[in-house]
């Protein structure tokens, strides 16, 4: 089993082995840090620590943040420009169930890691919305599927974008405060 240290100011985690003169998260002296239990196995460790539902929530803000946007310029652009801009928003809309369903499965799976259970409260909450996202971004898929682009159509793709990002912000602000927490074992 591997040693840590942990930094007394703010709670960082290294290895004992890789820690330089200061903290690499808050730049404290080496001195703050102190020795420090992992009260988790490796094998379960090593894969928390890649983050692979945080990184790959960023499948599915980058576009559903760019839709909007563009959602928005369209109602100011006009010829050829709003086409361009049609033919990005279209492409995004469609991928955008597939995200999410990534995005919803490696939270499932980093949950199930983290707390080997998924019927903690925020868990639990978490999944709702997360489902409650993957349903909007099919149902914007299909409201485009085989439309002409026009005026009620970009109003209700907004509407389901701004939802998503309402709800991308309630998932975030509860994915943060269990970003450190884990069942120990």
């Amino acid at each position: 089993m591997k040693n840590y240290l942990r930094c007394k100011a703010c709670g960082y985690i290294i290895e004992e082995g890789r820690l330089k003169d200061v903290c690499p998260a808050c730049g404290m002296p080496s001195k703050a840090f102190e020795s420090y239990k992992q009260t988790i196995n490796e094998k379960r460790l090593a894969a928390l620590e890649k983050h692979i539902h945080p990184v790959l929530i960023h499948l599915v803000m980058s576009p559903t943040m760019l839709n909007i946007v563009l959602l928005l310029l369209v109602l100011f652009a006009s010829g050829s420009f709003n086409s361009n801009l049609w033919v990005v928003i279209r492409f995004n809309i469609y991928l955008l169930p597939f995200f999410t369903l990534i995005a919803l499965l490696t939270g499932i799976y980093d949950g199930k890691l983290r707390f080997k259970k998924l019927t903690t409260p925020i868990l639990k909450k978490k999944i709702i919305l997360g489902s409650i996202f993957l349903v909007l971004t099919i149902i914007g898929a299909l409201v485009l599927l085989g439309k002409q682009e026009n005026l009620a159509i970009n109003i209700v793709l907004l509407v389901i974008a701004l939802l998503c990002m309402g709800l991308a912000g309630i998932l975030g602000t509860l994915g943060s405060s269990i970003f450190g927490s884990k069942t120990p074992g």
